[in-house]
């Protein structure tokens, strides 16, 4: 069996996102895996794309093995549908962007393509080429795995409507947030699966990272709120906070430490022997939508499969259990939803019912281990 993953990102990536866990999972599962990296083309430097400080340039178009059954492919455009950033260029260039995308080269990936038996395609300007995907391979299933908004992703407008579109040639569409599976259900059916969880890693015995004390994290590629990140430090001096991912450093204090992005592997103890959980998600202020990040991030389900408390904002005020909320630009609110976090301590059973990568795999192969 071969199945196909078109992601945003780069396999070789340091950081680790739902489409890498998916790509082991199957490869864990014995299947042909081509991890498909894209959209990708000269607008990327122009919007200062920071994959681009991975080798994908040398490595476009071209196949690169990097073990038995597992294939990375850089898909290198001409153009993409990028967002330009300024309405009129935007509402200028659709049309442009998306057929010249439309009609890329797809050299060796369109055999690959034309010999899968799964392909799936993550939420980003990629599902472009879902029509032409559609007919190099009639038979194989089509799957449309909704890991986030392209609203919130700000990606080009036209890309938006695309989305519409394409949505009817899919065998299968699964979305990891609820708004996202209300959002596209009123086009065709949507399942809302949540994202996996690493089972085998947290599950290993490890040693504390921590050297004591109170500790708080924050792990992710996604904008940290710096207000929050100043107040609690400044306010909770006792604490240590700790911040995984490719963020700059923001607020400097003796009790704010900046890890950069680690292997995950790494990460996981961090997360495992962590105090509190932070998900204090910056620059969403009157734009998160409903509880669309706090279903749909993946440290959410890490944390809480460790059982641990969860400070976030109060507009992702959601379904979702153990979590303590803070006003954005409150510095009051922020260190009483830390204190109570805190205080309400750690809650091993919300780990039930998270499934594992693996799980969720066989779920948008049909069924097909």
């Amino acid at each position: 069996m071969k199945v196909v993953l078109v992601s945003y990102h780069y396999f070789e990536s340091k950081s680790r996102a739902g489409f890498h866990q998916l790509a082991e999972a199957y490869w864990d599962l014995g299947w042909d895996v081509v991890f498909v990296t894209a959209p990708l083309s000269p607008l990327s430097r122009l919007v200062r794309d920071r994959r681009l400080e991975y080798p994908l340039l040398e490595e476009a178009n071209r196949p690169k093995a990097v073990r038995d059954r597992l294939t990375s492919y850089v898909l290198y455009s001409r153009l993409h549908p990028a967002n330009l950033r300024l309405d009129l260029l935007n509402r200028a260039s659709g049309r442009i962007l998306v057929g010249t995308y439309r009609r890329s080269k797809l050299g060796p990936l369109a055999h690959e393509l034309e010999t899968a038996d799964l392909i799936i395609f993550e939420s980003t300007p990629a599902i472009v080429l879902v029509p032409i995907v559609r007919e190099l391979a009639p038979s194989a299933r089509l799957v449309y795995r909704v890991s986030d908004n392209l609203e919130v992703l700000r990606v080009h407008p036209a890309v938006l409507e695309i989305e519409r579109q394409v949505l009817p040639l899919f065998d299968y569409v699964s979305a990891a947030s609820r708004y996202s599976a209300r959002k596209l259900g009123s086009i065709r059916d949507v399942v809302y699966e949540q994202h996996g969880i690493a089972k085998e890693l947290f599950d290993e015995e490890t040693s504390s990272p921590y050297d004591g004390g109170i500790n708080a994290v924050w792990v992710g590629r996604a904008l940290l709120d710096p207000f929050f990140l100043e107040s609690a430090s400044a306010r909770l001096p006792e604490w240590t906070f700790h911040v995984i991912g490719p963020a700059k450093p923001a607020v400097l204090r003796p009790n704010v430490v900046w890890h950069g992005e680690l292997e995950f592997r790494r990460t996981v103890p961090f997360i495992k022997r962590a105090d509190v959980g932070l998900a204090a998600f910056g620059g969403h202020e009157g734009q998160v939508p409903g509880n669309y990040l706090a279903d749909s991030s993946t440290k959410m389900l890490q944390y809480a499969y460790c059982g641990l408390p969860v400070v976030a904002p109060s507009p992702l005020r959601s379904e979702r259990e153990h979590v303590f909320y803070y006003d954005f630009g409150d510095a009051d609110s922020i260190e009483t939803a830390l204190r109570e976090a805190l205080a309400a301590g750690k809650r091993p059973e919300l780990g039930q019912g998270i499934p594992s990568w693996h799980e969720l795999a066989i779920s948008l192969a049909g069924g097909a281990a």
